[in-house]
């Protein structure tokens, strides 16, 4: 057999086999649950929660956004210097898990995070004077 003939069997192989290595799994759930501009992009917008925090109106929105009702932060006569912080709840012990900060100068709503039928899943949205900066119960909305 020659050399050529081995080879090319060998790489016939070796695609073969990195082929059946590579996962056929989608991109990670977390991935897919976040819209980046609810506010232009959803339909059937609703303020499901609202808190006036020192002037500012902090509020929780909902829409339909494609196939999914979605939640996201909007804050409504912001001030120079505030940060709206949009946090989810994914397990139920209604802290964080995951969270997405705005400057509200340049976006006055946060990107959407996708609902789920769970009674674990939850958002609350606030105001924020440092992106490092928690929500508590005198800056944000009720968890929803």
């Amino acid at each position: 057999m020659s050399a050529k003939i081995r080879t090319s069997g060998f790489l016939a192989g070796l695609v073969t086999l990195t082929a059946l290595a590579v996962p056929l799994t989608a991109a990670p759930a977390e991935a897919r649950s976040w819209v980046d501009r609810p506010e232009t992009t959803c339909t059937d917008l609703r303020t499901v929660r609202q808190v006036a925090v020192n002037g500012r109106t902090v509020e929780l929105r909902a829409g339909v956004c494609g196939d999914g009702t979605y939640g996201w932060g909007r804050l409504r006569g912001f001030k120079r210097g505030d940060y709206l912080r949009f946090e989810v709840d994914l397990n139920g012990d209604r802290r964080p898990d995951l969270a997405k900060v705005r400057r509200a100068r340049f976006h006055n709503h946060t990107p959407g995070y996708r609902t789920h039928w769970s009674e674990d899943r939850a958002f609350r949205a606030c105001v924020v004077i440092r992106p490092t900066s928690k929500c508590n119960h005198s800056n944000s909305t009720a968890w929803w």
